[in-house]
C-alpha cells in the first residue's frame, strides 16, 4: 500500500472510496504497531477504534476530511479508551471524547492511535518514565522533543498525515522543529479545549501537526468553517484598521512586513542555528515584496523560565486542591515529582517578579504586531539534542509568548544550502490564523526562491 505524503494526495487517491480507506488505514495502523515496540511512539494503537469509524464514512460520503488517519496526543479523551496524560495510574475510559475528537470525526478523520507524551504533557525531551523514549524518525539519534512528540513522530514517519497534540509553552511547535515537520498553535480558544486534560488553561491549545503547510491550512480552513473564517476576517479588520492607517510601510499593497530579531535576542541561541537565522532574514529583506523591521527589546529566555515556574506552580496548585480535570499528585515521581514540589515552594515574590516579566514582554511582543504582519525567529535557539543530551534551558524562549499572548504561531522546517534546515517561526496577531498561515507560505516561498541555485550556464 502506498504511503501517502499529503492530504490533497490522500483524498485524490483514495477518491471517496470506503474500501480505499479502508485499506490505507489497515496498512497505518499496521505501520504503528510495527514501529510502536522499539520507537515508543504510541502509548496505544487503536485498531478497533479506526475500524468503527471507518465503517461509519458510509454515512459521510462528501466529508472533506474524509478518511484522513490522524494520531491524538494521550492527553486528549477517545470515548471507551484510557486517558493516561503520560502517568502511571489511570482512571477508567473515558465516557465521551473531546469536542476536538468529535469535530475531526464529523469530517471524516480516522483516529488510528493515541500518542506518547512527556508526564503530564509538561516537559520538552519526548522522555517519559512510563513511556520510555519517543523515537524521532526524521534524526534517529536525535531526541523527538516535546511534549507532543508522539503526535509529530506519528507524521513524521508517515503513519498520520495530521497530528493532534496540545501546546501550553510550545508543545507542538518543540517537537515539528525536533522531527522536521510543521506545527501550528492556533489562536487560545479557536479550537475546543473541552475533554482535553489541563495544565495551566489561560495558556492550552490544542495545536496541529502536519508534514507540510498546506495540510496545517486546509485542516484549519475546515476547522473553523466559513462562519469562523469571516468572523476572523472581521476581527482582523476592526482590530487593526487604525493601525494599517499609521503604518505607511505596513500599508504598501502587497509588501510584507515582518517584525525580526536583531543579534541581542540571538544570544545563547546555538551558533549554527543563529548564522542560519541571520541568513534567511538577510535574504527576506532582498526582497521587494518584504520589509523587515526590529523586534522591541524582550528577555526571551527569562520569559520563558518565568511561564514555566507560573504553569508548573498553576499545575501543582490545582492538582492538590483537586480541581476538576486534575489528578492527584501522588502518582508523580522522580524529576517531575520534585519539579512540582519545588514549584509549589516558590516564594510569592519570585512569582510576582516571574508574572512581571511576562506581562512586559507580552506588550512588546504586540507592540511589534501593530505595525508587522507577524514576528519571525527561530523556533527553538538549538537543533534537536542528541539521545544522551537534554534540550536546553531556553529552549522554549522562542515558542512561549505566543502562549503567554494568545497569539497564533506556526513552524515550519526551511530547506537551506545542502542538507543543511531551521525551523523558523511565524508569530502572527490575535484571530488572523489563516492569514499567519498564508504568510508563512509566503515567506518559505520567498526562501525558497532565495536559496534556490542559479540555473545552469548563469
Amino acid at each position: 500500500m502506498t504511503s501517502f505524503t499529503s492530504i490533497a494526495e490522500f483524498l485524490t487517491s483514495t477518491g471517496g472510496s470506503v474500501q480505499g480507506i479502508a485499506e490505507s488505514i489497515a496498512h497505518a495502523v499496521e505501520r504503528a504497531h510495527a514501529a510502536n515496540p522499539a520507537g515508543r511512539i504510541y502509548t496505544r494503537v487503536l485498531d478497533a477504534h479506526a475500524l468503527r469509524a471507518v465503517e461509519s464514512l458510509h454515512a459521510r460520503p462528501r466529508a472533506p476530511l474524509l478518511g484522513v488517519p490522524v494520531a491524538l496526543k494521550d492527553n486528549i479523551d477517545v470515548a471507551g479508551e484510557l486517558t493516561s496524560c503520560g502517568r502511571r495510574s489511570s482512571g477508567g475510559p473515558a465516557s465521551a471524547s473531546a469536542a476536538i475528537v468529535e469535530q475531526l470525526g464529523a469530517l471524516g478523520a480516522i483516529i488510528i492511535g493515541k500518542t506518547h507524551l512527556d508526564e503530564a504533557a509538561l516537559g520538552a525531551s519526548g522522555r517519559n518514565p512510563r513511556f520510555g523514549r519517543c523515537h524521532n524518525p526524521r534524526h534517529a539519534d536525535r531526541l523527538s522533543g516535546g511534549s507532543s512528540g508522539g503526535s509529530a513522530a506519528a507524521v513524521a514517519a508517515g503513519h498520520a498525515l495530521l497530528g493532534i497534540g496540545t501546546d501550553t509553552l510550545g508543545s507542538v511547535r518543540i517537537p515539528a522543529a525536533f522531527c522536521g515537520i510543521v506545527g501550528f498553535k492556533p489562536t487560545h480558544g479557536s479550537l475546543p479545549m473541552e475533554g482535553v486534560a489541563p495544565l495551566c488553561p489561560r495558556f492550552d491549545s490544542v495545536g496541529l501537526l502536519a508534514g507540510s503547510l498546506a495540510d496545517v491550512t486546509r485542516v484549519m480552513e475546515t476547522l473553523l468553517g466559513p462562519a469562523a473564517q469571516h468572523r476572523s476576517t472581521q476581527h482582523r479588520w476592526t482590530q487593526h484598521r487604525s493601525t494599517q492607517h499609521r503604518s505607511m510601510r505596513g500599508s504598501r499593497q502587497g509588501v510584507l512586513h515582518l517584525g525580526m530579531l536583531d543579534d541581542a535576542a540571538l544570544i545563547g541561541v546555538e551558533a549554527h542555528v543563529a548564522h542560519a537565522y541571520r541568513r534567511c532574514a538577510g535574504l527576506l529583506e532582498r526582497w521587494n515584496q518584504c520589509h523587515g523591521s526590529r523586534v522591541p527589546p524582550i528577555d526571551w529566555s527569562g520569559n520563558a523560565r518565568a511561564a514555566f515556574w507560573e504553569v508548573a506552580h498553576e499545575f501543582a496548585q490545582r492538582s492538590a486542591d483537586s480541581m476538576p480535570g486534575y489528578r492527584p499528585l501522588d502518582d508523580i515521581e522522580g524529576d517531575l515529582g520534585r519539579l512540582l514540589a519545588r514549584a509549589t515552594a516558590l516564594p510569592a515574590t519570585r512569582l510576582a517578579s516571574g508574572r512581571a516579566l511576562i506581562e512586559e514582554s507580552i506588550a512588546r511582543l504586540r507592540h511589534s504586531l501593530l505595525e508587522a504582519h507577524a514576528v519571525l525567529t527561530p523556533t527553538c535557539p538549538q537543533s534537536a539534542p542528541r539521545l544522551t543530551e537534554d534540550p536546553a534551558q531556553n529552549v522554549a524562549a522562542f515558542v512561549a509568548p505566543a502562549n503567554l499572548a494568545g497569539l497564533p504561531a506556526v513552524a515550519w522546517t526551511q530547506r537551506l544550502e545542502g542538507d543543511a534546515s531551521l525551523s523558523l517561526q511565524l508569530i502572527g496577531r490575535s484571530g488572523e490564523d489563516l492569514r499567519l498561515l498564508a504568510t508563512a507560505a509566503r515567506v518559505k516561498r520567498l526562501l525558497d526562491r532565495g536559496l534556490a541555485p542559479p540555473p545552469a550556464g548563469a
